[in-house]
């Protein structure tokens, strides 16, 4: 082999090393995600696809519409998807 194919190899394998050590875990995600909970909100943050080299994360909030929701069971529901790669997390379309 010459030497570029050889640093071309190299080089991608190298990528593909740092991708896989730095993709972001479950409580990185809660960290990063953090939001205050109040009196009137739920918060579940879950990991829906774990690859090789990236992860996808879903944040769900639930707030109550009024004080009596939690016996009517009536939220307002609002789903954030994130794409998490090289430790660090994007919001996904």
């Amino acid at each position: 082999m010459n030497a570029k194919l050889k640093l071309l190899l190299f080089t991608i394998a190298s990528l593909v090393l740092i991708m896989i050590i730095t993709n972001p875990s479950y409580n990185k995600f809660k960290e990063y995600a953090n939001e205050s909970k109040g009196p009137l909100k739920q918060i579940a943050y879950r990991r829906t696809s774990n690859y090789l080299f990236f992860s996808i994360y879903e944040k769900q909030v639930n707030t109550a519409i009024n004080k009596y929701a939690y016996e009517r069971n009536s939220f307002k529901a609002t789903t954030t998807r994130y794409v998490g790669i090289f430790m660090n997390f994007y919001p996904s379309p």
